[in-house]
């Protein structure tokens, strides 16, 4: 029926974003001098950063190097990579109710202009090619790969397959520079929606701790530093007059329920509901980035509660 093919191509085209989200990269993952997982701090004096891709994500052809090479570019194109890693994860949560409604199961509904919708998107992407776009940073004569993903490519933005580098008289490919003007004027908005989309998964897989924050705010002050649980501080949710403010429902998403705004006045420091833009983490803004990432300033009536100036918790 065409109700059973609707069902098999949307769960082939799922298991194909399942295969691509665990397709490990080619080389060795970057580890930095801490033993995790990235370069930025290793980079703070220049690496070289060559990407492979196979559609113009980054530029036209097929190899490119990214200028300067230092921890904001590579920072910059780690985060490209976690927006498109985020289709990733959407599009298979999507499918996996569409999937569950066509099998009369769950509680979501779909029209069938919805439905025809997907299926002929899941055919394109399952008769098309996969591409992959991987970044590796190289220093010291050691090379690893800092960051990749695999994924049909008419899920790219920009779905055109990279051309094949233009070669010198010897034959030997050139280094053509990557595009990246784009990827860093988008920066601080990339890496502000992947830290929230990271915080909301820990808070829907630790309500518990979260419901905590929420209702005694000022406990993720001890938990975070001690136990290493707990989501960290939303950031700002709008603007106002210079004023950010902290959001006070749907903070951690929607899996995980609107804390009591009265709560949240009555238990917290209510200054830390609201900071100037100038002034994001308080003090700690003006403070040396060793000491202003201590746990030292999240104890109470050492850090946050004692600033002078209200601000985010970092």
């Amino acid at each position: 029926s065409t109700t059973e093919t609707a069902a098999q191509v949307l769960q082939k085209w799922y298991d194909q974003l399942e295969k691509n989200m665990k397709a490990p990269p080619k080389g060795d993952a970057c580890v930095n001098a801490e033993g995790q997982t990235g370069m930025e701090q290793d980079c703070s004096e220049g690496c070289s950063i060559q990407i492979q891709q196979d559609t113009q994500r980054f530029g036209q052809f097929r190899q490119v190097i990214a200028a300067g090479g230092g921890p904001q570019t590579l920072a910059a194109l780690g985060s490209a990579l976690d927006a498109e890693r985020v289709e990733l994860v959407q599009k298979r949560r999507q499918l996996t109710r569409m999937l569950a409604f066509l099998r009369g199961e769950g509680n979501d509904k779909f029209s069938a202009e919805e439905v025809s919708d997907q299926v002929s998107r899941g055919r394109q992407c399952l008769e098309g090619v996969t591409s992959r776009i991987e970044i590796t940073v190289s220093k010291d004569g050691h090379a690893c790969v800092y960051s990749s993903i695999e994924k049909p490519a008419m899920m790219f933005a920009n779905p055109t397959l990279a051309e094949e580098n233009p070669r010198d008289a010897s034959g030997a490919s050139l280094a053509i520079p990557a595009n990246l003007s784009a990827v860093l004027e988008l920066e601080s908005s990339i890496s502000k929606k992947a830290f929230t989309l990271a915080n909301n998964r820990y808070a829907a897989a630790h309500k518990l701790v979260s419901y905590v924050w929420m209702y005694f705010p000022g406990s993720f002050m001890t938990m975070t530093p001690y136990s290493g649980s707990g989501p960290e501080m939303p950031e700002a949710s709008s603007t106002f007059c210079f004023v950010e403010f902290m959001p006070w429902c749907g903070m951690f998403g929607p899996d995980v329920s609107c804390a009591s705004p009265l709560m949240m006045v009555l238990a917290n420091n209510p200054a830390a509901s609201s900071w100037l833009d100038c002034s994001e983490f308080g003090l700690l803004t003006f403070s040396p980035g060793n000491l202003g990432e201590s746990s030292c300033w999240m104890l109470p009536f050492v850090g946050q509660q004692a600033q002078l100036i209200p601000g985010r918790q970092l």
